[in-house]
């Protein structure tokens, strides 16, 4: 048999599945789970504590005014007096480390949901994250713009484009995430605004800028991570799931999947 024939014919044994008749030497079986829904929806993620509630005690603590820490968070790190830089860095590393348990978001332009969902390079993560429940507040697609500042040279995301999209994970690869400090504040990240190389967004928002991490490579997430695509005003649908290694399509309520099977003898 061609390759080519090989690949009707395992096309055929697939729609007999969807159709309920029964297969004697089966590769794949379809699976579909009526009952699922996303578990880290925004709602969700509402709940969780993040640097949001731990803001106050951290300025106060530091001595540090709001005024401040607006000045300092969205400024070029690297411009800062090395008293200014000390008072970052005080207020950055005051904000508890992600672990192997904390939620992260990665936020992706439109364009690369395909990249994801087809599992191109594996369907890895990679490059700056996010703790999910520190940007609970950034919901709209204008928000998010100008709170994460995703108006960097040859950017595919817009102020007033048709949405975004994220993926929200726990990972196994946290001892592979750092803290995008430049040179002047103890890291390599490379004098480059909007990214302040102080380990905030350079948010202009009006309240200081959003703790930001970044990975040392691309990894794959834990089982059940999973891509949201978001209308410019927040609304969230579900479009993929991580499981089994890959990412799966969802629709509707309906998550499918794949289960490959040794032929019948």
């Amino acid at each position: 048999m061609t390759k080519n024939a090989s690949f009707k014919f395992n096309k055929m044994i697939v729609l007999a599945l969807w159709l309920g008749l029964s297969a004697c030497n089966k590769e794949t079986i379809i699976n579909i789970d009526n009952t699922f829904s996303g578990q880290y929806t925004s709602e969700y993620i509402e709940t969780l504590p993040g640097f949001p509630e731990n803001k106050e005690i951290i300025l106060s603590d530091n001595k540090i005014s709001d005024l401040n820490f607006i000045a300092l968070t969205t400024s070029a790190a690297w411009a800062l007096t090395e008293k200014q830089q000390f008072e970052l860095k005080t207020i950055r590393t005051a904000v508890a480390l992600p672990n192997g348990k904390t939620l992260l978001q990665k936020v992706i332009p439109l364009d690369d949901i395909a990249l994801y969902m087809n599992n191109i390079s594996g369907g890895k993560i990679g490059g700056y994250v996010y703790e999910a429940s520190d940007i609970k507040a950034l919901e709209t697609m204008h928000d998010m713009y100008w709170g994460l500042r995703l108006d960097y040279p040859e950017s595919k995301f817009l102020e007033n484009g048709a949405g975004y999209a994220v993926i929200r994970f726990k990972s196994s690869a946290i001892n592979n995430l750092y803290i995008p400090y430049c040179v002047e504040m103890g890291g390599e990240e490379p004098h480059a605004l909007p990214n302040t190389g102080g380990g905030f967004t350079a948010s202009i928002l009006g309240e200081g800028g959003f703790p930001v991490y970044a990975f040392e490579g691309n990894f794959a997430p834990n089982e059940g991570a999973e891509l949201y695509e978001v209308t410019p005003k927040g609304v969230e649908i579900l479009r993929s799931v991580y499981t089994l290694d890959r990412w799966v399509t969802f629709e509707g309520d309906k998550l499918i999947t794949e289960t490959k099977v040794a032929p019948s003898k």
